[in-house]
């Protein structure tokens, strides 16, 4: 039986005029090259949202680039992008590169997998030493108080160790996988992968060309998701979101048409958002109506980082 949702129409047409104008200010930048000022939203204007479509932001664009993108093995990639994503800070990355993973011989002549974890933790407890931070200010890196070890870099080296130690498990897990959400349940098994981490990484996994699913298969609402969704739909229960997500993707070219958008004209390569977009704008959202109410404000100030211009499918740089 499908949930009766009930639309706050305030919030709802704020939703959808957010999402326009957080992405015409995506356009105007990279595609027309215009200079700043992108918007006269006051609040889009000094507080930092990420990208309408997550293949824009700057972070997943490194990502495809320099772990994707390459002629690594399946493997290598899927353990680079969960190093990548634990840290989720481009230069804790670009430290140690591309993380190879190669076949060792014990004197005994047993074979088994290695990678240079003593070269990796060295350079990161460096950089550490010297005041550079390694994780992102993106969103909360959880410290993992509850695992060995005397401060948050060892215990993740402790969680690298079990997933290391368990990849060729989830790699056959991911390779056989039916669908996106059972990705998402197999890197969780990892100690250290919570359900908001796991999405993250099954959504990166998704990009892959050797991987069969995508990020518009499956959604998991994640918290401030969900809060941004009951700012949307009244009374809404939690086990309701997912729903709730399917019901804005399903909605978004009336919606757009509803209010006078032109979404579609300025739409990345044309393309709907995703039920991965929707999320993730919705928790954006909750982030802009906090604001716009006084009840709080977005964590970061928006500095632009990224040099103006426009291709088939952006790079950013800086």
């Amino acid at each position: 039986m499908e949930p009766q949702l009930t639309v706050n129409t305030e919030y709802m047409d704020k939703f959808w005029k957010f999402i326009y104008e957080r992405h015409l200010i995506w356009y105007k930048r990279f595609v027309l090259g215009q200079k700043a000022p992108w918007t006269k939203e006051q609040i889009l204007k000094d507080y930092k949202f990420t990208n309408v479509y997550r293949e824009l932001d700057r972070g997943t664009i490194f990502l495809l680039d320099n772990v994707i993108n390459n002629e690594f093995t399946p493997m290598e990639q899927v353990f680079n992008i969960i190093v990548y994503r634990m840290f989720n800070r481009i230069d804790t990355w670009n430290s140690v590169g591309f993380l190879e993973i190669t076949k060792e011989t014990t004197p005994q002549g047993k074979r088994y997998r290695h990678w240079d974890k003593r070269m990796a933790f060295e350079i990161w407890r460096n950089r550490m030493k010297e005041g550079i931070p390694l994780y992102t200010d993106a969103h909360m890196v959880c410290a993992y108080e509850h695992f060995p070890g005397k401060d948050k870099l060892e215990r993740f080296e402790y969680i690298f160790d079990g997933v290391f130690k368990n990849l060729k498990s989830l790699m056959d897990t991911i390779r056989d996988a039916k669908s996106l959400q059972t990705i998402h349940l197999a890197l969780m098994r990892n100690p250290g992968i919570g359900p908001f981490l796991a999405y993250e990484i099954a959504v990166d996994i998704s990009y892959c060309e050797w991987n069969n699913h995508g990020e518009d298969e499956w959604v998991n609402p994640g918290p401030g998701c969900q809060r941004g969704l009951k700012r949307l739909f009244k009374d809404l229960k939690t086990g309701d979101c997912t729903w709730a997500i399917r019901v804005l993707r399903e909605a978004q070219r009336d919606e757009f048409q509803r209010l006078d958008l032109p979404f579609f004209s300025i739409a990345y390569k044309g393309r709907e958002l995703t039920l991965r977009n929707i999320e993730h704008c919705c928790c954006e959202f909750f982030k802009y109506a906090k604001a716009i109410e006084g009840s709080g404000r977005p964590r970061n100030k928006f500095t632009p980082k990224a040099v103006v211009g426009a291709s088939d499918f952006v790079r950013l740089k800086g």
